[in-house]
């Protein structure tokens, strides 16, 4: 008889840029196909969000540099 095991939980992690980015370009120099920047209003945004776990690590190494905190993680259920 087959050993019965619980469904494995998938997990996925958004990634967003808040009001207190000053536009410094530290996350772009990290993570250039993640972040774009707006002119007008001097911040980055996120252009895309990672796929894979080596993107994800790319976007927390980002966020770990970031001068004022403003990469943010969210992980939830998929």
């Amino acid at each position: 008889m087959p050993e019965f095991s619980a469904p494995k939980v998938v997990l996925s992690t958004e990634f967003f840029v808040t009001e207190e980015c000053n536009g410094c370009g530290l996350c772009k120099n990290i993570a250039p196909d993640f972040f774009d920047f707006v002119d007008y209003a001097y911040y980055y945004y996120m252009s895309r969000q990672p796929v894979t776990e080596s993107e994800v690590a790319l976007i927390r190494e980002a966020a770990a540099i970031c001068t004022v905190d403003a990469i943010c993680e969210i992980t939830k259920p998929h």
